[in-house]
């Protein structure tokens, strides 16, 4: 399963190495620009495009006149349409999106990057491999599961994520920088029990109640 692991990490450098340059996106505006909706907001739009069955790239801009940017993109290498975007939430010109792509037939890789609509920056906050079939047990109890995420209009994350029966409770700023608040075994802290309002996150601990200021 080691083996497994490090094919996976090279092939996923090998394929980040080869991956496109893509181009800025289109000299568009956000109302004319054409694609699948994810989002439409007052503030935020997250367009969807795909190229084929190998590549979906998402777009983010502020409606109704603000210029598109390229927030990232899933590919597929096995060329199956197995790669996705997906929006996990947002907050004023803020989203989380996550990348879901395809390294070859056993696995593949999910990535959650939280993107600014006004002007395009994204932090990644998550990767993980994945994978299929039941060989690869070991090898995804070695990898994180991301089980909720909750986003701030200030550009602020706040995070459960599980691995190996712990569940740790993060906060990541606005620049990318993460710090654990909390973690404990799993069954201890429900993903659900997550709040964020402005600047106040909460969440329950065995039963417990625990705040920060994020």
């Amino acid at each position: 399963m080691v083996i497994a692991l490090a094919t996976l990490a090279l092939a996923s450098g090998w394929l980040a190495a080869r991956a496109p340059r893509v181009a800025a996106a289109p000299r568009a505006r956000c109302a004319t620009f054409r694609g699948r909706r994810l989002l439409r907001a007052h503030s935020l739009s997250v367009i969807a495009r795909a190229k084929g069955e190998q590549r979906e790239y998402a777009y983010i801009c502020v409606p109704p006149g603000g210029p598109v940017h390229l927030a990232g993109w899933a590919f597929d290498e096995t060329i199956s349409g197995q790669a996705s975007v997906n929006v996990l939430g947002s907050a004023g010109s803020w989203v989380v999106i996550r990348f879901a792509s395809q390294l070859d037939f056993h696995g593949g890789e999910e990535v959650a990057k939280m993107c600014n609509a006004r002007n395009g920056r994204c932090y990644r906050f998550f990767h993980a491999f994945t994978y299929g079939g039941e060989e690869f047990q070991e090898a995804s109890a070695e990898q994180p599961v991301l089980a909720a995420v909750l986003a701030n209009g200030f550009g602020a994350l706040l995070l459960a994520e599980t691995l190996k029966g712990t569940t740790y409770v993060r906060h990541t700023s606005s620049g990318g920088s993460a710090q654990v608040l909390d973690s404990a075994p799993e069954a201890s802290i429900p993903p659900s029990s997550l709040t964020l309002t402005g600047h106040e996150a909460s969440w329950i601990d065995a039963g417990t109640v625990r705040r920060a200021r994020i």
